[in-house]
């Protein structure tokens, strides 16, 4: 599941993630929430741009937060300059 990155197991990551944000929100831990663009990426790098366009837009349908604040997009794409 760690090593093997293909569609089944991003999903499960993935589908863990939003579920752990979902208990963090039950329990008022907004400050603790996952953020989803590593788990983006994961699908652009290994799946393929529609598969992460997809998961993007299903993270902003959840209400997942992609980001946690401009600090962590910036060093989300520091690699880009």
């Amino acid at each position: 599941l760690t090593n093997t990155p293909t569609l089944k197991n991003l999903n499960s990551r993935y589908n863990v993630a939003i579920r752990f944000n979902e208990f963090l929100l039950s329990k008022g831990l907004s400050n603790h929430l996952t953020p989803m663009a590593p788990h983006i990426h994961s699908f652009f790098k290994h799946i393929g741009i529609m598969q992460g366009i997809k998961v993007f837009f299903k993270s902003l349908q959840k209400k997942q937060p992609i980001f946690l604040g401009l600090k962590h997009f910036f060093r989300t794409f520091r690699h880009f300059s």
